[in-house]
């Protein structure tokens, strides 16, 4: 009530015009960190919003029609990934990422390197948990040409049980 509206006395043109510019610079940090680690995402910007679409057919979202085209898995698995680093995103994948003035050069920093770390991890995982969302060389089988990993990478499902793939869990910790 009167700490909301005096919040909302607060918020110029300006402010907007700063939280926008943090959107699209957040946006960029995350397109290149997760490019970087070989997972591959689109961060689309609309004002203060940015949302993520993953997955081989991210490209440009201009419409929900184009939203519903992200690899819903592969949200899943960035999701818990940036988790595990600290990070909470929005736990749908069409949901928004909101920029807020507390996020600072520093924190969007912070945040781009636990994006990379994260995306890292995910694509470590992906032959294991058969995720297609990066472009993974040499490692695509059967009709659907789904990933598949060998049986027997340790590490892989080290990481994937680490990450919680394929459960809707956080890691305790």
């Amino acid at each position: 009530t009167a700490a909301g509206l005096a919040a909302l006395d607060l918020l110029t043109p300006e402010v907007y015009i700063e939280l926008m510019a943090r959107a699209r610079h957040l946006s960029a940090t995350l397109r290149d960190a997760c490019s970087a680690a070989g997972f591959v995402a689109s961060f689309p910007v609309v004002g203060t919003l940015v949302g993520i679409v993953c997955g081989n057919d991210a490209g440009t979202v201009q419409n929900f029609d184009d939203a519903k085209r992200t690899d819903e898995s592969g949200y899943a698995a960035f999701f818990q990934a940036m988790l595990a680093e600290g990070v909470a995103m929005a736990p749908g994948a069409y949901e928004a990422i909101f920029v807020g003035l507390a996020h600072s050069d520093k924190v969007l920093a912070a945040i781009a390197a636990a994006a990379y770390r994260a995306a890292s991890a995910v694509v470590a995982a992906a032959p294991e948990s058969g995720l297609v969302l990066i472009a993974w060389p040499g490692r695509r089988s059967g009709r659907d040409g789904r990933l598949r990993g060998d049986a027997g990478d340790a590490q892989a499902r080290r990481k994937r049980v680490q990450l919680g793939l394929g459960h809707a869990r956080a890691r305790e910790g």
